[in-house]
């Protein structure tokens, strides 16, 4: 069992982990600095997977005040309105040093600006991105930034399994598991990180990355840690499900509600009229969700595929609310989605 000793040990190497990494780095190169993700790095975990964006305040009309008003809103007001407040506050100065520090490049408006599209649940167009290829640009190029930083290691395709204690109790690092060699690794650290996210990936239906699997909770579990929120778990109302196919709960990103998307049950009646009827589509995913899930379970979702979900799920992610989005608000449910012909010219199956 190989063993080795560092300053600070981050589990996870999605945007978080991968941005606390850079910071540490750039606060003391003399740090030795540690990151384990079950994937390649760059390549694995949430972030990557991002297509719409995320917001931010950078110029008037917007302002924080509306942008936190927006997220106690869409919370319920049961938000912990500090941390809200640090988000918002936030936000932009994390945008510029996307930019000018590690060499992200959003799109721009025709004054060369950076572009704000309206999101649902948001009153300003805030919602900075890069195409529908957020996630990518982000972390190509933060991986690109750790990849130069000499005292940050990455440990690739590696597993933490349990966080190590001293005889106090206090976390002192982590066994982690080397899937590639199949040996185990003690990493002991003076700081231990944990940036693994969550996973909701026990539902049939979810978005995120499959390897997720609320690994990162249970280790905090575990090691004595005190959980919370647990039943919070945010479900993104709008993406494809086709029988059989891996395709299944690829989103369709919120951008298309934002941008005039309509969201269209088995009956072809605009259904969220019956749930938000100002916002409409621009509701909140929770409350696209809800209603989704809502209407498949009165029997107005098709029980054929209608380039969405089956007629039930488990996961409020529904064939009324994807359908759709993807047909851009201009057809019903009912439209049969079909696989593109291969290259070959073949039908793919």
């Amino acid at each position: 069992m190989d063993e080795l000793d560092l300053d600070l040990l981050i589990l996870g190497a999605g945007g978080a982990g991968l941005c606390a990494a850079l910071h540490a780095a750039d606060a003391s190169p003399r740090l030795r600095i540690g990151i384990v993700v079950k994937g390649l790095l760059g390549r694995a975990g949430c972030t990557r997977m991002v297509q719409g964006g995320y917001n931010a305040v950078l110029t008037p009309p917007d302002s924080l005040q509306a942008h936190l008003l927006d997220t106690l809103k869409g919370g319920g007001f049961i938000n912990d309105q500090e941390l809200v407040w640090t988000l918002v506050t936030e936000a932009p100065a994390r945008v510029l040093e996307l930019e000018s520090r590690y060499g992200c490049l959003f799109d721009r408006g025709t004054d060369g600006h950076i572009h704000q599209k309206p999101f649902a649940g948001q009153t300003h167009d805030r919602t900075i991105h890069k195409g529908d290829l957020t996630g990518i640009e982000i972390m190509n190029r933060l991986s690109e930034q750790v990849a130069v930083r000499a005292n940050v290691r990455a440990f690739e395709e590696c597993r933490a399994m349990e966080l190590a204690l001293d005889p106090d109790g206090r976390c002192a690092g982590a066994l982690v598991l080397d899937q590639r060699a199949g040996r185990f690794l003690v990493l002991r650290a003076r700081a231990t990180l944990l940036a693994m996210g969550g996973g909701p990936t026990m539902y049939r239906i979810f978005a995120c990355s499959a390897d997720k699997a609320s690994d990162g909770i249970a280790l905090a579990w575990r090691a004595g840690l005190t959980l919370r929120d647990m039943e919070m778990i945010q479900f993104h109302p709008t993406g494809l499900v086709i029988p059989g196919s891996l395709m299944t709960g690829a989103l369709l990103e919120e951008g298309l509600r934002g941008a005039g998307g309509h969201l269209k049950n088995g009956r072809d009646e605009r259904f969220m009229a019956r749930y938000d009827a100002s916002r409409m589509e621009r509701s909140t995913r929770d409350l696209v969700a809800r209603a989704s899930f809502l209407e498949i379970q009165a029997g107005a979702a098709r029980p054929t595929v209608a380039c969405g979900s089956t007629s039930r799920t488990s996961a409020p992610t529904s064939s009324c609310a994807a359908s759709a989005a993807w047909c851009g608000g201009a057809g019903s449910s009912g439209a049969t989605w079909r696989a593109p012909p291969s290259r070959s010219g073949r039908p793919r199956t």
